[in-house]
């Protein structure tokens, strides 16, 4: 990965929860910036280096798609550490203040000629690549069957929560189903859940039960990934069909 950081800008800072903050950045010439949703952009500070020299980054997913409606910026979800070495400062960033962008990279992306029903499983700031995900989808009006299930550990830690609800409520093709692992009820047409994110959880949503004609996108804490990865294979779904997007 060659690094060739540009500077962008930030426009909107969005708290979406009590250690989440999302950030709207724009680029130059950001129209020529062809994205795909589920990519990724190293992140950096101008004046943040470490020890030898180099820049701090880390790597964010972008949670929009490349389309018309977000011309003027890509977004992002961070969130932020008090002990973290770069994400506190983002959190601290004001609209206006320069941040260093490298990217896209990334293979963790939707086919849009896919004919799969999609299982679209996250975990916390892992909704952000699904976002883009469901963005893309929408403007590209796609027809695909598509299931969402969100994990987070309180209804307060849901990001997206309403426009994900509306979108649920409103688009046929779409039903997104929150979880939650310390609190109660949510709804999402209805559908609502209490535990971390399972196999008979999946099963129960998927209005078609062979899981072997679905494409299933992962992302969230390793441990949540490693576990749902392993219980598909269990099931006999082709690793093929599995795609992971790690922290």
């Amino acid at each position: 990965m060659t690094e060739n950081f540009q500077q962008g800008r930030l426009v909107e800072k969005i708290q979406a929860a009590k250690d989440v903050v999302i950030l709207r950045v724009s680029l130059p010439n950001i129209q020529q910036k062809k994205y795909i949703a589920g990519q990724f952009f190293m992140f950096a500070l101008p004046d943040m280096h470490n020890k030898s020299g180099f820049l701090v980054k880390k790597a964010y997913s972008v949670a929009t798609c490349c389309a018309k409606h977000y011309e003027d910026y890509i977004e992002f979800c961070i969130r932020y550490y008090e002990n973290g070495e770069l994400s506190p400062k983002l959190a601290r960033l004001k609209v206006g203040d320069t941040i260093l962008l490298d990217g896209p990279y990334g293979k963790f992306t939707i086919d849009p000629l896919t004919k799969q029903n999609l299982v679209l499983l996250a975990g916390g700031t892992g909704v952000a690549p699904m976002m883009g995900f469901i963005r893309q989808i929408l403007n590209e009006q796609m027809k695909n069957p598509i299931l969402l299930l969100y994990n987070t550990k309180t209804s307060k830690d849901l990001l997206y929560k309403t426009e994900l609800e509306e979108i649920s409520n409103d688009v046929s093709n779409i039903n997104v189903v929150f979880s939650l692992t310390q609190d109660g009820k949510e709804s999402g047409k209805g559908s609502a859940e209490k535990g971390r994110i399972t196999l008979a959880m999946i099963k129960k949503y998927c209005k078609d039960k062979d899981l072997n004609n679905k494409e299933f996108f992962i992302c969230g804490p390793v441990e949540m990934i490693r576990e749902l990865k392993q219980a598909l294979l269990d099931a006999g779904v082709e690793k093929s069909l599995i795609k992971i997007d790690v922290w």
